[in-house]
């Protein structure tokens, strides 16, 4: 498990893995801050304009990140941040650096997930979860604005 005060270099896998594992985060010095909000994962893929949002569980004060192909798209060291959303309110831990080690195979021709096809699958996720949102605090909850 890592510390969200030490992030420095985190292992995601391999690249073109999915689901493969799942990185366990200790935020209890986030919750200290913000122990109602909402916690999310932001990794900067090398090249991307836009970073990826992550599939992430918060359980108790660990924060669950579910490595999918869109974080494992490319091989080589990416910025990612934990971030807690809490009334408007945006509290970020210190930048890591996720390390995508390279795979002996390539993706067989698919492409790599776009990085705007990773924000709709985790709004879906997110949408799923909790049901259709019934006001606009419901939605800027699920999207961390």
């Amino acid at each position: 498990m890592y510390d969200v005060k030490d992030l420095k270099q985190v292992f995601i896998g391999r690249r073109g893995e999915t689901n493969a594992r799942v990185v366990e985060i200790d935020v209890t010095a986030m919750l200290d801050e913000a122990p109602d909000a909402a916690y999310s994962i932001l990794m900067q893929r090398s090249g991307d304009d836009v970073p990826v949002l992550c599939e992430t569980a918060l359980d108790g004060s660990v924060l669950g990140w579910m490595i999918t192909g869109a974080c494992t798209a490319y091989a080589g060291l990416h910025p990612f941040e934990v971030r807690a959303v809490e009334n408007g309110r945006i509290v970020k831990s210190r930048r890591g650096w996720a390390m995508v080690a390279p795979a002996l195979a390539d993706y067989a021709g698919e492409e790599a997930p776009s990085e705007v096809q990773t924000w709709i699958d985790a709004l879906q996720t997110a949408l799923a979860a909790m049901g259709e949102p019934s006001t606009a605090d419901d939605l800027e909850y699920i999207l961390g604005v």
